[in-house]
């Protein structure tokens, strides 16, 4: 998080100090000279453009426990802070939704919970917009060929079409216990999920036209297109 310079105002019979450092506690004979922003350490970090601009912007995790905040930072002739929002708890993650110029939510990720905000001239909080929010979420995405968004935990996936101010959701979860470790989408005629469950399996599930979650087949771990798929070699220990 950012630095700060404070100015000792009492110190018994010495003379005053000026240290750089960031106190934990707050005291009575601090004065705040001024503050030096950092954005250490960084969480997680994501490029794009938000506002339809034409260039991007980096969104920033910074900090850690009760000093974490986001930080919406954009190239001009420096690098200027646009946006920022101090967080109450730690995140592990963040996920952009963008639907062309209609609506930006950005999703923070936290140890056991989902937490969504909007993004106007501030980042605010947004409650009853249908994503999951008791479980931690590792992929959100807006799915332009059916109008809505996908969003995947480690429990369950969920789908929200929204129309107008209307939404309809469909959900699936992996049954015998299993968790889900990862997904990817494939989007080209059909909307086809591939998810890697906590069983060594992935499985395949297809999203239908007339909305709903159909598995269409499950496939083993080692699979050699999986590496493709997830961009990464998987191994079973």
């Amino acid at each position: 998080g950012n630095h700060l310079h404070f100015h000792f105002m009492h110190l018994g019979k010495k003379k005053t100090k000026r240290l750089y450092f960031s106190p934990e506690l707050r005291t009575k004979n601090l004065f705040l000279i001024d503050e030096f922003v950092s954005v250490s350490p960084i969480v997680a970090i994501r490029k794009q453009d938000l506002f339809n601009r034409g260039n991007k912007q980096l969104i920033l995790l910074c900090g850690s426990k009760s000093r974490s905040s986001v930080r919406i930072l954009q190239k001009t002739s420096g690098v200027d802070l646009i946006r920022e929002k101090n967080l109450q708890k730690k995140p592990i993650g963040v996920n952009i939704i963008k639907n062309d110029s209609i609506f930006i939510h950005i999703i923070f990720s936290f140890q056991k919970t989902t937490a969504s905000f909007s993004l106007n001239r501030n980042i605010e909080e947004i409650n009853n917009n249908g994503l999951i929010i008791d479980c931690s979420t590792f992929s959100t995405e807006f799915l332009k060929s059916r109008k809505g968004v996908f969003q995947s935990t480690n429990k369950k996936i969920r789908f929200i079409k929204y129309r107008g101010l209307k939404r309809k959701i469909i959900q699936w979860e992996p049954n015998e216990g299993s968790l889900i470790s990862n997904s990817t989408i494939l989007e080209v005629k059909e909307v086809l999920i591939l998810l890697i469950l906590s069983n060594w399996k992935v499985s395949v599930i297809k999203l239908e036209k007339n909305f709903f979650f159909l598995e269409v087949g499950r496939l083993m771990l080692e699979n050699p297109y999986l590496d493709f798929l997830f961009g990464v070699k998987i191994q079973k220990k």
